[in-house]
């Protein structure tokens, strides 16, 4: 039915969160600025690189649930690390809203976060707070418009409490092609790098 049991090469709690990625821009997330999570978390390698473990995912009615845990080791030698994830979501008309919490053996891979996206007309909206025992808390904002048949233009803001780190921005836009879409973007990330972007993706 709804529920799920994988072992493996897991997706993991958070990484799997709802609304974790939204405001992402560009073809490639140039370094995924927008989100503002910080810490490790376990999540999917197609290359078979990712975390060995277990996960619990269940769905119904608009409500999911996703338990995940790992040991892992990080280096030659090294004690396993242990991280256990969990995220609840609710979906209820356009909107989605999901609690995500996070422990580990590591202070900044204690934390929680809260995402919320959805639409308001042709605007789809996003908001990311996160909050860690590290205190290196951060908040995002995004925004999504369509500007034309078959474009849309995203923006996010996002801000973190560690030290040395700078407001993060970006902008993207995507335009569909049919088969393939044509996207692009530019970010001005934590470090105060920029990264900009520009392809088409196909799907098959």
């Amino acid at each position: 039915g709804g529920l799920t049991i994988a072992t493996g090469n897991i997706n993991g709690a958070i990484d799997s969160l709802p609304g974790l990625y939204s405001g992402s821009v560009g073809l490639t997330g140039l370094s995924y600025s927008n989100v503002v999570v910080g810490g490790g978390f376990d999540s999917f390698s197609s290359n078979g690189g990712g975390e060995n473990g277990v996960e619990v995912i269940y769905s119904a009615n608009g409500l999911g649930v996703h338990l995940s845990h790992s040991d892992v080791v990080r280096a030659a030698g090294a004690a396993a690390t242990r991280r256990t994830g969990l995220g609840l979501s609710y979906a209820f008309g356009d909107w989605n809203v999901a609690l995500g919490l996070h422990d580990g053996d590591i202070a900044s891979e204690d934390f929680a976060v809260i995402s919320a996206t959805g639409s308001v007309g042709s605007v789809s909206l996003g908001l990311q707070l996160f909050d860690n025992d590290a205190n290196t808390g951060g908040v995002r904002i995004s925004a999504g418009f369509e500007v034309g048949a078959g474009t849309n233009v995203t923006v996010f803001i996002a801000d973190r409490d560690a030290a040395g780190t700078d407001t993060a921005y970006g902008l993207g836009f995507t335009h569909s092609l049919g088969g393939a879409t044509l996207a692009g973007g530019i970010v001005s990330d934590a470090a105060g790098a920029t990264h900009a972007d520009l392809g088409v993706r196909f799907n098959f």
